[in-house]
Order: C-alpha cells, then structure tokens, then sequence
C-alpha cells in the first residue's frame, strides 16, 4: 500500500493535471495500491467545486481504502511539530497528520510537494535515525 497525498489525487482529478502524476495514481489504483487517510479527503472536498468534481471524489470514496488516523497518529502529529518547531522550521498541519499517518500505519507515501521529504529527514532526526 502507498499513501498517495492530495497533490496526486488533484492530478488524477483535473483534466489537466500532471500527466506522470496522473499515470503513477491511475496505475496504484488500478494495482490496488493507492490509498488515503480522512485529512486527504478533506483537502479534496474542500477544493471540489464543481458537480463533476464532486462525482469524482464519490466515486473514489466507494473504492479507494482509507488508514485511520487515530490516536498514535496526533500524537506522532504533534511530536514532529514540536520537534520541527524547535529546529526553526514549520509544515501546514495536514502534511504534518498525513505524514504521521503514514508513518503510523509503515505504508510508503508518495506526493508532488517536497514537505514530504523534509518531514522524513526530520523525522529521523528526531528518532536518532535516518528518515
């Protein structure tokens, strides 16, 4: 399973959206690889505008399968901001929750925004170890 981020499921979604993002997601759903977490949908719904958008993203929610986020999830959350605060660096918080997310649940994650990465090398910062 890879967690696929909202950068890559917009990509999916938009008619002009990056074509090797839209390849790569295409097939891990086909494989049935791909899946989400609630905060992803969020960020989906919140940028759904139009009726075909909104089509789409129902569709997706019948077939793609979602990692909780729970407990252990919010507080690895809230962890990774403290520590990456003390560093002087800061994340909007949704990457922050679908990062952990990821983590919590030791799936691969895979986005078009470079947060990611800077979360993993931090990440094993803050554990002693490579990210």
């Amino acid at each position: 399973m890879i967690l696929l981020d909202t950068s890559l499921w917009i990509a999916l979604l938009r008619n002009e959206g990056n074509a090797d993002a839209k390849r790569r997601t295409a097939d891990l759903l086909a494989d049935n690889e791909a899946v989400w977490c609630e905060m992803i949908r969020l960020e989906l719904w919140r940028g759904a505008g139009s009726t075909e958008d909104r089509a789409r993203l129902t569709a997706l929610e019948a077939e793609v399968p979602s990692l909780p986020i729970d407990g252990a999830v919010w507080a690895l959350s809230c962890k990774l901001a403290s520590y990456a605060r003390s560093v002087g660096q800061q994340f909007p918080l949704a990457d922050l929750v679908v990062f952990s997310c990821a983590r919590r649940h030791k799936v691969m994650i895979e986005s078009l925004d470079k947060h990611f990465e800077r979360l993993a090398v931090l990440a094993g910062d803050m554990s002693g170890t490579k990210g």
